[in-house]
């Protein structure tokens, strides 16, 4: 089998002048995976680079990626009647794995 042909090393001028590039793309909202896709670059140059210019990462995922906007309000999920009775100490003591 054959392995896959090895990118060329940027270094110098080139890389700092790359990492300004990506940064602003990242700034502007572009994700890693595609930066890493436009350029021909892995994952793990792009995130490497962005450091090196110390960009500010976001965490993973965005706001509001389950498709809804992001109030910053806690969703509250309302218990059923029946479960709001249920003493959670007591079946703690009951409950069994080979039951």
């Amino acid at each position: 089998m054959r392995k896959p042909a090895q990118a060329n090393r940027i270094t110098g001028a080139s890389r700092t002048q790359l990492a300004a590039d990506l940064k602003a793309q990242y700034e502007q909202g572009a994700n890693i995976r595609a930066l890493a896709k436009t350029t021909g670059r892995s994952y793990g140059f792009v995130h490497q680079v962005l450091n090196e210019a110390q960009a500010a990462l976001r965490g993973r995922g965005a706001p509001g990626s389950l498709g809804r906007a992001d109030t910053g309000e806690q969703d509250h999920i309302e218990q059923p009647p029946q479960l709001q009775s249920i003493d959670v100490g007591q079946l703690r003591g009951e409950w069994s794995p080979t039951r």
